[in-house]
């Protein structure tokens, strides 16, 4: 604010320059504590690296000013889920990233460690743990990168590094298991990438952060262009996804044998394989492995109806609790189709008719205001049958929510697709409310939930116990990945 000239005094700071109406001209600063008459203790902030609570501690600072959708906090889970965003244009290294969540170096020496999952949408997304200064370097392992040019969801993996002043040296831990991998490093002058087993930085360089960033995304990243071994096709293969929206449950016998005014009706959509999905997340992931090991990889070239049956024997072979057959109808009928389920019709386990729309505008419209967020894949040993409440209202209002929802995705109504998204899960949780809130569940699944609705048109789960939370929105949603719906 002022020359320091060839006074001792460096000039005021920490303060701001006021102008009042009479024009006079004030510097305000904090330079030396005034005598209050009375002494405080030290106090220290709250610097917990826990991520329990809705904001993280006052010791993480971002590289500029935050912006919404950077970063979901996940409650009392022990976790923060950061977004990818796209890289500023005319990026040249990552001193232009705004999105770096930093912390100062607490001490000459310490050990940091950090506990990563990573699912990408596309290729062009990355995550890392970086440090930050006048010079930085990051980690990138490669499965990590792997993930990235896959779609996949990495496993939950470990980041150990130790400092002491000048050099770092880093430990990468899998499950319980030591992996030395390949460090990706990267230097102010450019983006470089060589094999690292030791960093040396200075003192001044004294940040570690973690970032999500995406990429210009490349024909390449995005699976476009390829073929052969090299396609997503050769890692994910060529049976369809399924995606399940409003009325699910209401395939179930056990559920619609209730139903006082059936049909009841549920939607599913067939989605094209570009994505590598998680497993145990409600996407019929393990009936596609079934039809995988059945047909060799493909789907026969014969009518969906009796491909359909065929498969349903196939997985409920000699099981108690059967998958329902909106599984395999969802892989096997393309476009977006409207199950008809009557207890009264073959007992309720098949569909007493199936309405399928292919047209490819209404399949367009629907690819846009569909996002796939990734939460968690359900846990082992959990089960949402524990606590039945089959109140026949409620089963009667989850069976409208299907046919609600194929009137609004015809109609390209993101209103009324929301609105049955959003009571669908109200059927759920007040007919098997262990389907939101069980003893295997570490994440607060209503509260998430419940971020969505209030944020975006509408939103569900893709299965019980979590898995994708399926979001309508005519707007884009920060982390979530994009779906292509399979026409005729």
């Amino acid at each position: 604010m002022l020359a320091q000239g060839k006074t001792p005094i460096n000039g005021p700071h920490q303060g701001a320059w006021v102008d009042t109406p009479a024009g006079e001209s004030w510097f305000i600063h904090s330079y030396r504590k005034a005598n209050v008459g009375k002494t405080y203790p030290v106090m220290t902030p709250a610097d917990t690296d826990e991520f329990n609570g809705s904001q993280h501690g006052l010791q993480w600072q971002w590289a500029a000013n935050p912006k919404p959708g950077w970063v979901f906090p996940a409650g009392g889970l022990g976790l923060i889920r950061l977004f990818c965003i796209p890289l500023p244009e005319g990026f040249k290294n990552f001193w232009d990233v705004p999105n770096l969540l930093l912390q100062k170096f607490p001490a000459p020496q310490f050990t940091a460690t950090a506990k990563v999952a990573f699912t990408a949408r596309t290729g062009d997304e990355k995550t890392r743990l970086i440090v930050m200064g006048t010079d930085y370097a990051y980690l990138a392992p490669l499965w990590l990168a792997l993930a990235a040019a896959t779609g996949a969801q990495t496993p939950a993996t470990t980041f150990k590094i130790r400092f002491r002043l000048g050099k770092a040296r880093a430990r990468l831990y899998q499950g319980s298991s030591r992996h030395r991998r390949r460090w990706h490093h990267s230097r102010r002058a450019g983006e470089t990438h060589a094999r690292q087993r030791r960093l040396t930085f200075t003192r001044r360089e004294g940040y570690v952060s973690a970032c999500c960033v995406r990429y210009e995304q490349s024909r390449q990243a995005s699976g476009e262009g390829l073929s052969g071994r090299n396609s997503i096709a050769s890692i994910v293969g060529n049976i369809p996804h399924r995606m399940a929206l409003a009325g699910g449950w209401i395939d179930q016998p056990f559920v619609s044998r209730h139903n006082p005014s059936p049909p009841g009706s549920m939607v599913v959509v067939s989605l094209e394989p570009n994505l590598w999905l998680m497993d145990r997340c409600g996407m019929a992931s393990g009936t596609r492995k079934v039809a995988s090991e059945l047909w060799g990889g493909g789907v026969p070239d014969r009518p969906p109806v009796e491909l359909v049956r065929e498969l349903y024997r196939a997985e409920n072979k000699d099981k108690a609790e059967p998958s329902g057959s909106q599984d395999m109808i969802g892989l096997l009928y393309p476009g977006v189709s409207r199950l008809d389920y009557d207890a009264g019709f073959e007992g309720g386990y098949f569909p007493e008719h199936i309405e399928s729309n292919c047209d490819r505008h209404t399949a367009r419209w629907l690819e846009e205001v569909i996002h796939l967020v990734p939460i968690g894949q359900r846990p082992e040993g959990y089960n949402p049958l524990g606590v039945k409440n089959l109140d026949p209202q409620w089963i009667r209002q989850l069976g409208q929510t299907g046919k609600d929802c194929f009137d609004a995705i015809v109609a390209n109504d993101i209103g009324g697709l929301a609105a049955s998204m959003n009571h669908s899960m109200r059927c759920w949780e007040a007919i098997l409310p262990q389907t939101m809130k069980h003893p295997t569940l570490q994440i607060d699944l209503k509260r998430i939930l419940s971020y969505y609705q209030q944020r975006y048109a509408g939103a569900m789960y893709s299965g019980c116990g979590g898995g994708y939370a399926i979001v309508a929105s005519e707007e884009p949603v920060p982390g979530a990945l994009k779906v292509k719906v399979k026409t005729c």
